[in-house]
């Protein structure tokens, strides 16, 4: 194994390697890409958006939820634009190669991070959803708490832009990871407090969605404390951007499939 990623990862056949893993990332993503699209304009998630607001009860004299219809939507194709924002950048990885692998050596991988603020909220506006809030103004703010959390992952590269360019171990800026933790907490707390309400009576793909992406979200982390601490074959960034490539796929996959089931059964009641 050792022999293996050595012979990968050997600096004269990086550009190779990194060229390599984007086409064939790019091209499984597209795949996902134009077959969830098609299923989603097919078969269709159309749903009703909300506005809620406390209305004056005159009766009672208090306050009592009220809502109001604002517009609906057929949100079944935005897991294809999900899979799609990643193949532009990894496209885009492969158009700016050189650059790349310079920063990929560097430890610090900045686009990853756009690309993940960019495409991961789209997600999480889907699940929230599908847990029930439908609630427009709110579900704007859950998305772009979504993409906080990866803006922060951002920063905490930059922050530890200079520390992950030697091979050796030294302290590591948290600051960054804890601000994203609390709202990463804060997000789901919210979330399963519409999912807890109706656990039991969740479409399974719902629930598999919900717990799945959890578990999906924390190899992210992982593979980044990995990174930073330079931990057995993680001392290595091309290794590191190789799992992270890797991982996306994977999670990704998992859930633009779920999503697009969900809309399957939908459609056919």
């Amino acid at each position: 194994m050792d022999r293996f990623f050595a012979y990968v990862t050997a600096p004269k056949r990086l550009s190779a390697v990194l060229y390599t893993a984007n086409l064939f990332a790019a091209l499984l993503h597209l795949i996902n890409a134009s077959a969830v699209f098609l299923i989603g304009i097919m078969k269709g998630l159309n749903i009703n958006f909300y506005t809620f607001f406390p209305a004056w009860d005159s009766t009672n004299e208090l306050f009592m939820p009220a809502f109001q219809y604002l517009c609906s939507a057929n949100i079944g194709w935005l897991p294809a634009l999900f899979s799609l924002i990643t193949v532009i950048f990894h496209v885009l990885q492969i158009m700016r190669l050189e650059h790349y692998k310079k920063d990929v050596l560097s430890g610090v991988n900045l686009w990853r991070w756009i690309e993940y603020s960019l495409s991961a909220p789209i997600l999480g506006f889907i699940i929230n959803v599908e847990v029930g809030i439908v609630d427009l103004p709110f579900l704007i703010v859950k998305t772009f708490l979504h993409a906080t959390v990866l803006y922060f992952g951002y920063c905490s590269d930059i922050a530890n832009r200079e520390a992950l360019k030697t091979e050796k171990r030294v302290p590591i800026d948290w600051m960054p990871f804890v601000f994203s933790s609390i709202v990463f907490v804060v997000d789901w707390v919210i979330t399963f407090l519409y999912f807890g309400q109706n656990a039991q009576q969740a479409p399974l793909f719902v629930q598999f969605i919900v717990y799945g992406l959890i578990i999906q979200y924390l190899f992210f982390p992982v593979i980044l404390f990995l990174h930073y601490y330079k931990v057995s074959y993680f001392k290595n960034p091309v290794f590191t951007e190789l799992a992270f490539v890797g991982a996306s796929y994977m999670s990704k996959t998992f859930l633009v499939w779920n999503i697009a089931g969900g809309a399957i059964k939908h459609s056919s009641g």
